[in-house]
């Protein structure tokens, strides 16, 4: 800090000085009277260790005292008007300079501002360019979204045409199952009556080929409805991955197929059921076959015995009942021929 050049002692002693020739202390006497110094602070240390109130001298003042008031206050007032004229200077360069430093201000603020109008012009463009490809984005998923629609319509329609089948499936079905009832009455039917066996296990054949050809039909219809079911997997991956907003759609295809997969499950169950009928059926023309064979075992057995006795010399002659019985009546020996000695014809 630097140390002022008039001390307190000194300041108070011109007071004194002051007031003893009669002269109103203030701070552009005290610095008259010391030749220099700041007023305010000359005046404050007088008030400081002079706080009495200020005394008004009414004493006329002699003229020689007033020639010397006059030429302080010319003094003063040149020293006044040359200081204000340094401080107005000062203050003016100063006033400059903060212009200056101002406009350089204003200029790179204007800079600034510019640069940022231009990347905010940039930004806009920018964004402008994102909101149009967004709208050709929106554009393609809403076309997309309505082919989606109708691959949906499709494959609804595809699901009522094989709820159609379903329910044409289930008559089939019940159809099938009177057809096995008439072919089980008519295989107990064969079983008691010989001659129309063979007649009825070529019918029983046909009807066992039939059924075949109906569980062929069935499983292509099955395999179409698999495919169809993977066909809406598809549709589901793909609408799924174009947009969120298809996810309700998307739950519409599971809801549509499990009810796919569960028609089809149905249909395996019914297929499985009518395959273990066609295999009890073709067991029972199986055993048909079998008692036939024995029937036509029996009857060449039969004929073996006829043929040998009529070799014998034997007329034999048979009849529906003749069977039941086991016996082989109605012999009669032609005319002179020789009976057989004591044997009797073979039983099958």
């Amino acid at each position: 800090m630097r140390t002022a050049d008039y001390t307190d002692e000194m300041i108070l002693s011109a007071g004194a000085r002051l007031q003893e020739q009669g002269v109103e202390v203030n701070g552009w006497q005290l610095r008259e009277a010391l030749g220099g110094g700041n007023t305010k602070r000359l005046f404050a240390i007088w008030q400081r260790h002079n706080p009495v109130e200020k005394v008004v001298l009414s004493v006329a003042l002699p003229e020689s005292v007033k020639e010397s008031v006059k030429g302080l206050i010319t003094g003063l007032e040149s020293q006044l008007l040359t200081m204000v004229g340094t401080l107005y200077g000062e203050m003016a360069d100063k006033a400059n300079a903060k212009v200056v430093e101002a406009q350089k201000l204003i200029d790179k603020v204007q800079s600034t501002a510019n640069d940022e109008s231009e990347r905010a012009g940039n930004e806009i463009d920018r964004l402008d360019a994102l909101l149009e490809e967004r709208d050709e984005q929106i554009s393609t998923l809403q076309a997309k979204q309505v082919d989606t629609s109708q691959s949906l319509q499709a494959a609804l329609v595809e699901l009522a045409h094989f709820k159609e089948k379903a329910s044409s499936s289930e008559q089939a079905l019940a159809e099938v199952r009177r057809e096995a009832e008439t072919l089980q009455v008519e295989v107990d039917r064969l079983t008691e009556v010989t001659s129309e066996q063979a007649r009825a296990l070529s019918a029983s054949q046909q009807e066992a080929t039939d059924l075949r050809s109906f569980l062929e039909t069935r499983t292509a219809e099955l395999n179409d409805a698999r495919r169809a079911e993977q066909a809406a997997r598809e549709r589901e991956a793909n609408a799924s991955t174009q947009a969120a907003t298809l996810e309700r759609l998307r739950n519409e295809d599971q809801v549509l197929i499990s009810r796919l997969r569960l028609d089809y499950s149905n249909s395996e169950k019914v297929c499985g059921g009518l395959e273990a009928r066609l295999e009890a059926a073709l067991l029972q023309v199986d055993s048909t076959n079998a008692a036939l064979e024995q029937v036509s075992s029996e009857l060449d057995s039969y004929k073996a015995a006829v043929s040998e006795l009529e070799s014998q010399g034997v007329e034999v002659k048979l009849k529906p009942s003749a069977a039941a019985s086991g016996a082989v009546p109605g012999q009669s020996v032609k005319s002179g021929a020789k009976p057989a000695p004591s044997k009797k014809p073979s039983k099958p």
